[in-house]
């Protein structure tokens, strides 16, 4: 997928049941309106903040299971999360 639209990614993993992982926060808010108003399909975003250096994957996954953790039902639809 890595060629697909921001809007391609989110429907791909709205069809998979899965929330999306992402650094771009401000598209991914627009685009969360936008299926909320559109009533398609969302499983939630979560937000890597810029404090986590993209290369960083460890500090990523750590924050990503400390989520899961707090969550263990997973997020509702249309939520955004930073982690």
């Amino acid at each position: 997928m890595l060629q697909a639209s921001d809007a391609e990614q989110l429907k791909f993993t709205a069809r998979n049941r899965r929330c999306l992982l992402t650094r771009n926060r401000d598209d991914f808010i627009r685009l969360t309106v936008q299926f909320f108003n559109e009533h398609l399909p969302h499983y939630g975003v979560l937000i890597i903040p810029n404090t986590i250096p993209g290369d960083q994957f460890s500090r990523i996954a750590d924050a990503l299971a400390g989520y899961a953790r707090i969550h263990p039902g997973g997020m509702q639809s249309y939520t955004i999360k930073l982690i």
